[in-house]
């Protein structure tokens, strides 16, 4: 992989988090200076920490992917051409959107903030809203090919018993 490739996969996967992270902490240390605050278990912030690493490798793995495999990158601007059913893509059809959820998600527990949840919920309603336009225009452009993929791949969260048995077979 060339160091443009690099460079752009950087670019998008910190531009994602910018974009879904940066509103949301503005809505935390609103919460923080009105005193609300969410009461969590401490065992909340592993959980929290692991799904934000989780979140962020996703983003890198989907950028990557889409640039190797794709033909375009992950922006309006700079589309993919091909549809791409490889790596992430084999286990969700949306895996960039998943990551922004697990970081959400994560970063509410993290920061045991009523404001960032509150936020990352009506973020997340977004992201749904969003994909159900994207999936049409994917349809639209991809046809048969796109809602087969559809069959055979959950949109947004694995099903996980079925890939547990699939990687057990030789």
């Amino acid at each position: 992989m060339s160091g443009t490739h690099f460079s752009r996969i950087f670019r998008i996967t910190f531009r994602n988090i910018i974009f879904y992270f940066l509103f949301p902490l503005l809505l935390l240390w609103i919460g923080t200076f009105l005193g609300i605050r969410l009461v969590l278990p401490k065992q909340c912030g592993y959980v929290a920490v692991i799904l934000v690493i989780i979140s962020i490798f996703l983003e890198g793995w989907t950028s990557y992917t889409l640039l190797k495999f794709g033909g375009g990158g992950t922006s309006f601007s700079d589309p993919p051409s091909n549809l791409v059913s490889l790596g992430p893509y084999k286990v969700v059809r949306h895996p960039m959107y998943l990551g922004n959820i697990l970081g959400l998600i994560g970063l509410s527990l993290l920061l045991n903030s009523f404001s960032f949840l509150a936020c990352s919920i009506f973020i997340i309603i977004d992201i749904h809203l969003w994909v159900t336009k994207e999936e049409e225009n994917l349809t639209s452009q991809y046809g048969q090919e796109y809602l087969a993929y559809t069959k055979k791949t959950p949109k947004f969260f694995p099903v996980l018993l079925p890939l547990m048995i699939k990687s057990l077979k030789p």
